[in-house]
């Protein structure tokens, strides 16, 4: 009589199919999830500064005084009114628009991607789009360029400055 062998299970590759499961849906999403946000960030968006075809306030009047004046409230309701059909044309197409000027410049700043702002280029009553590109302040020199050591040394040091100085609100 032969001897019989105990009947054996097959062998299971993984033991426990549902976590593994669970972990390459997980990294899929979050394979998907960075694919989306490497395309937005591809589509870099930067400052633009939309500039009207209207000369602004200051090249209107003649002098400060008359800038301040009432004689310089019509036009510059005037160019308010511009930028306001230009600024409804432009947050139309779902461009953020986050400033705008009419002293000096006669703008309305913007948050776009290129393509955006050559769609800008051709809307009604815009001479030019200008790039505004990031600035970055390095205020490390404004203590040199004011002479402040100077006038420390004057009072006695830097731990002097000010030691006797009264502040008062009036």
């Amino acid at each position: 009589m032969p001897i019989s062998s105990p009947r054996r299970k097959p062998k299971r590759l993984f033991r426990r199919p549902l976590p593994f499961m669970i972990n390459r849906g997980a990294t899929l999403l979050a394979l998907l999830v960075w694919t989306q946000l490497a395309l937005v960030w591809g589509q870099s968006r930067g400052e633009y500064a939309v500039v009207l075809s209207d000369p602004p306030l200051a090249r209107q009047m003649t002098s400060r005084q008359e800038l301040r004046s009432a004689a310089s409230v019509d036009p510059a309701s005037k160019i308010r009114r511009e930028q306001d059909s230009v600024r409804g044309l432009i947050q139309a197409r779902k461009i953020r628009v986050h400033g705008a000027s009419q002293t000096l410049v006669n703008a309305i700043f913007v948050r776009a991607s290129e393509a955006e702002a050559e769609i800008l280029r051709g809307l009604p009553g815009v001479s030019r789009v200008e790039y505004l590109p990031p600035l970055k302040r390095k205020l490390d020199r404004a203590i040199d360029l004011v002479r402040a050591p100077a006038a420390w040394n004057l009072v006695g040091g830097q731990a002097n400055a000010g030691a006797v100085m009264k502040i008062g609100i009036i």
